[in-house]
């Protein structure tokens, strides 16, 4: 699985963000991430090849992906030195 950013460091970024759910040799799902440009490509594979731990595996390596991209997009977003209240909050 490749996903392809709009620079080589958000890349990095998320490549370190996620590298952590890379799962070891000798177990029933083997993951590895790394980053070639400004994609960060994703091997997945499973012992008896089974489909759903292969898909549920990428499933959640593009939730990990789609929290560090929004986390990224909300510090973008505020104002240096400000931290947001929440509405409601007492």
């Amino acid at each position: 699985m490749e996903v392809e950013f709009d620079s080589e460091e958000l890349a990095e970024i998320v490549r370190r963000s996620i590298s952590p759910d890379d799962e070891p040799e000798g177990k029933k799902v083997r993951a590895k991430t790394y980053k070639e440009g400004k994609r960060i490509v994703i091997e997945i594979s499973a012992e008896n090849q089974e489909v759903l731990t292969l898909k549920n595996t990428a499933e959640e390596y593009l939730r990990s992906i789609a929290t560090v991209i929004n986390a990224l997009s909300a510090t973008e977003n505020e104002p240096e030195g400000e931290v947001k209240k929440d509405e409601g909050e007492i």
